[in-house]
């Protein structure tokens, strides 16, 4: 079997270390993916032989090489040419959980095999999309055991007075960017509800102010400004402690300095989530959002916050998120060394590159008995490959066709913000689509008369414009109201201070749903 890559996609030695791959300088949006790449392309390069063509290559040689019986174009961040006719194995990265990777010109194409990354997203399309379902391939990423492992209680209880933490807490830790999705203020939001004491919280990366926000088409440029404000300024329980990206030694002592590690992501391409998994390996329980390939680690002994689609994004219960860090807090001692063993030796397997290389040689093989096909007509956003996808697609995509002439929601995106779409759908409703294919719930669910509804991110009302703030990012959002939906949205809240809604007559029941549906509230009970 050979693998025709193009040249350009071997960059990613120049962000790591060609020998060990490790030891990468911050944590940003570059080093998850160079990882991935470097990966992707070690185990084709065990499978077959990797054949590097340039730009400058004979066009007629490459196109005669792509018709052979045992070839196969390989790319991840390249695309083959325009003209060329192939089989193409393509990395997803992620990308199908934003617009960009439902209109791509390669992905829905009989002779395209799309790696993901997990078994989960693989399941979570091939369930919710039936047969507009793209071909799909599983790499699991591999992770590094030989510096993720398990300590000795003399190496934790050094790592313990190394990071100086004290005997009587909990100690809780993030790892990973400082981008807004990643749930790290809803993480603090979730602790000071529980009001839980004794608790330390360490968040270790880096900004990012230049990362994009495909929901709201944002950018980061702020955000640190927005941390100070609302994370750090915001915490009132917690010993919070807030650290900058670290080499692997460094963190693996932090993880074994710890009892918890906590990743409640709504990030739109979270699709696999290595860092809870190199947390596990270092015997640390994770409580994570079950939004895609984190749901896997609803198998091991933990806590899984359950997860539904709005037009503002991922969504979850801050109650929820709160009770399954104090229910990991609660556990006894056996139950400490129990779980840690069951669930290093669950991430092991999962991840064992020999076993995911085997699988993904499966699949290649298969994937050469399709013959080759010619490059997709149109430009990237074609209408008319669209069309031909929407006639079999679920209800919720046909949905965000239909109201594709239909206004934004007032109150969805702060002003300036909003991607404006290309006109043939919805941008809001097909991203919750999207996404509703990978959540728990594929849609919020119905209010429920009694239940409390509180803001996902720091909400306020503003009596004067009678309207509802949301302080969140990008933000602020904000919702207006007349004077009689005003004051039966009033009649439902019980403090001013961080409210809570608890709807009780039909009126309000609807003005609460709608407020759920924008994403600004969650309900307490899921």
């Amino acid at each position: 079997m050979r693998f025709i890559v193009p040249i350009s996609e071997f960059d990613f030695y120049s962000n790591l270390d060609e020998d060990t791959h490790e030891n990468f300088p911050v944590l940003d949006a570059s080093t998850s993916v160079n990882y991935l790449k470097a990966h992707y392309f070690e185990s084709l390069a065990k499978i077959g032989e990797i054949i590097k063509v340039s730009p400058s290559q004979d066009s007629e040689l490459l196109k005669q090489l792509c018709t052979q019986d045992d070839v196969i174009f390989a790319t991840f961040h390249e695309n083959p040419p325009d003209d060329l006719a192939c089989r193409l194995l393509q990395h997803t990265k992620g990308a199908l959980m934003t617009t960009g990777g439902f209109l791509n010109r390669w992905t829905f194409r009989e002779a395209t095999l799309n790696i993901v990354t997990s078994q989960k997203q693989s399941k979570q399309l091939y369930n919710g999309l039936g047969e507009v379902a793209p071909t799909l391939g599983v790499l699991v990423p591999k992770l590094n055991t030989d510096i993720f492992c398990l300590p000795t209680d003399i190496e934790r209880e050094s790592a313990k007075k190394w990071f100086k933490v004290k005997k009587e807490c909990f100690h809780i830790v993030y790892a990973g960017r400082f981008i807004a999705n990643k749930g790290i203020a809803q993480l603090i939001r979730a602790l000071n509800i529980s009001g839980e004491q004794n608790i330390r919280v360490t968040l270790v990366g880096d900004f990012e102010p230049d990362f994009f926000i495909y929901q709201s088409n944002a950018n980061h440029t702020t955000f640190s400004q927005f941390f100070d404000r609302e994370i750090l300024e915001s915490n009132k329980f917690c010993d919070l402690i807030c650290l900058k990206s670290m080499d692997h030694h460094t963190l693996r002592s932090l993880f074994w300095s710890a009892d918890c590690f906590v990743y409640p992501s709504f990030h739109e391409d979270e699709n696999f989530g290595i860092t809870p998994r190199e947390a596990i390996l270092c015997g640390l329980p994770t409580v994570v959002s079950d939004f895609c390939g984190l749901g896997q680690l609803a198998s091991i002994k933990g806590g899984v916050v359950k997860t539904y689609p709005t037009l503002g994004g991922v969504r979850y219960s801050l109650k929820q998120l709160s009770e399954e860090i104090i229910k990991i807090k609660s556990w006894t001692k056996k139950q400490q060394i129990e779980n840690k063993h069951f669930n290093a030796e669950w991430i092991t397997n999962e991840c064992n590159p020999d076993k995911s290389i085997e699988l993904l040689k499966a699949e290649a093989f298969k994937f050469l008995r399709i013959l080759p096909e010619e490059a997709p007509i149109g430009n990237w956003r074609s209408k008319e490959r669209f069309d031909k996808w929407m006639e079999q697609a679920p209800n919720s995509f046909q949905e965000a066709v239909k109201l594709n002439s239909k206004l934004y929601p007032e109150g969805l995106y702060v002003d300036g913000t909003g991607d404006i779409g290309v006109g043939w759908f919805s941008e809001p409703h097909f991203f919750t689509a999207i996404q509703g294919l990978y959540t728990t719930y594929s849609s919020p669910q119905e209010i429920v008369k009694g239940n409390g509804y509180r803001g996902f991110w720091r909400i306020k009302l503003w009596e004067e414009e009678k309207a509802i703030v949301e302080f969140g990012f990008p933000g602020p959002r904000i919702k207006r109201y007349n004077e009689t939906n005003w004051m039966y949205l009033r009649k439902s809240v019980n403090t001013m201070d961080d409210p809570i809604f608890y709807p009780n007559n039909q009126k309000n029941i609807e003005l609460v749903q709608e407020l759920v549906q924008l994403g600004y509230l969650v309900p307490d009970d899921l």
